[in-house]
C-alpha cells in the first residue's frame, strides 16, 4: 500500500511539474511578444518624431544613435527574460531528477 501512495505522490508531482513548465513557457512567451510589440511601436513613434524634427529643422537636437540604443535595450530585456525562464525551468527539473 505504501508503494501505491508513493507512485500516486510521484505522479502528482510530475503533473504539477508539467503544469509549472507549461505556465512558465506561456508567461515568458507573452513577455517576449510584449517586448517585441513594444519595440516595434517605439520604433514607429521615434521615426515619426525624427521626421517631425527634420520638418521643423530641429533635428540637430536629437541624437539619432538613440534609435539603435533603444533596440539594444529591448534585446537585453529579452535576454533577461530568457535567462530567467531557463533558470525557472532548470531548477525544478534538477530537483525532480535528483
Amino acid at each position: 500500500m505504501n508503494d501505491r501512495r508513493a507512485g500516486s505522490a510521484s505522479s502528482a508531482a510530475d503533473v504539477v511539474l508539467i503544469v509549472f513548465i507549461l505556465m512558465t513557457l506561456f508567461v515568458n512567451a507573452i513577455a517576449i511578444v510584449g517586448l517585441y510589440v513594444g519595440r516595434q511601436t517605439r520604433s514607429k513613434l521615434l521615426t515619426g518624431l525624427v521626421a517631425m524634427y527634420v520638418d521643423h529643422q530641429v533635428d540637430k537636437y536629437y541624437d539619432r544613435s538613440l534609435l539603435s540604443s533603444y533596440g539594444t535595450r529591448y534585446l537585453l530585456f529579452g535576454a533577461v527574460i530568457i535567462v530567467l525562464a531557463v533558470t525557472s525551468l532548470a531548477v525544478p527539473l534538477v530537483i525532480r531528477l535528483l
